[in-house]
C-alpha cells in the first residue's frame, strides 16, 4: 500500500501558498489565464497519450481554465466531454472558454473533487488531469473514484510538470512513479510511465487501464 498523498506537507503548502494548489482572488484569475497560455505544450502532450477519438466519452480531472477540455471537445465531436475543478474561479473561467459546447450539451463542468466525482459508475472510458492530481490528499481513494467512473478498459492518464516553487525534474519522475503505484493499488492494470522533455521541466505521465470487470 502506498502513501494516500504524492507530495510531502512542506511541499504542498509551498505550492498552495503560490497560488497553484488553491488559485483564489485576483492572483488566482491571473494563474488562470496564465495556466491556459502556459500549458499548451503539456496539454496536447497529454491528449496525444489519450488517443482521442470522436465517440470518446471523457473526463478531465482539475480541468483549471478548461483549455483542455475545449480541445478535446473539438475531437470528441460525437461523445461527451466533462470536467471537474474543486475551485470556483477556475470553473468560472472554464465554463466561459466553453460556453457554446455546454449549451449543446457537448460539455459539462461540475465544482467538484476528485474524491466526490458527481458521474456514475462506467460512465466515461477516458479520463486525464494535467498538474492536478499530485495535490490530492486522499490518494488512494481519489483513485479509486476515477476507477469507478470508468469503463472496463477505460485509460486514466495523469500528467505532471514541475512547475511549483522548489519542484525538480527529480521530484517529477519520483512523483509519478509514484502516481503509477498508486494506480495499481487503487484497481488499474498495465500502468506505465512515459516522460517529454519540455520548457521549464520535464512532463512526466503515469497511464493505467481498468480491469475488464
Amino acid at each position: 500500500m502506498h502513501s494516500e498523498q504524492l507530495l510531502d506537507d512542506r511541499t504542498y503548502a509551498a505550492a498552495a501558498q503560490g497560488g497553484f494548489g488553491c488559485p483564489r482572488g485576483l492572483w488566482g484569475t491571473l494563474i488562470g489565464y496564465s495556466m491556459a497560455w502556459t500549458h499548451r505544450t503539456r496539454n496536447r502532450w497529454t491528449l496525444s497519450r489519450l488517443d482521442l477519438q470522436a465517440c470518446d466519452r471523457v473526463l478531465e480531472i482539475g480541468c483549471g481554465p478548461g483549455v483542455a477540455l475545449r480541445d478535446i471537445a473539438k475531437i470528441a465531436m460525437r461523445g461527451f466531454v466533462a470536467g471537474i475543478d474543486p475551485f470556483e474561479l477556475m470553473v468560472h473561467q472554464a465554463v466561459r472558454r466553453n460556453r457554446e459546447a455546454i449549451r449543446r450539451g457537448r460539455v459539462d463542468i461540475q465544482l467538484a473533487s476528485t474524491s466526490a466525482i458527481p458521474y456514475p459508475d462506467r460512465h466515461f472510458n477516458k479520463a486525464c488531469g494535467t498538474n492536478s492530481i499530485q495535490f490530492s490528499r486522499a490518494l488512494l481513494y481519489d483513485l479509486r473514484e476515477v476507477h469507478r467512473v470508468l469503463r472496463p478498459s477505460g485509460l486514466a492518464l495523469f500528467s505532471i510538470q514541475p512547475m511549483w516553487k522548489g519542484a525538480t525534474n527529480r521530484a517529477a519522475r519520483t512523483i509519478v512513479r509514484n502516481l503509477a503505484a498508486a494506480m495499481g493499488d487503487a484497481g488499474f492494470i498495465n500502468c506505465t510511465v512515459d516522460e517529454k522533455p519540455a520548457w521549464p521541466g520535464v512532463i512526466v505521465c503515469a497511464a493505467g487501464t481498468r480491469g475488464s470487470r
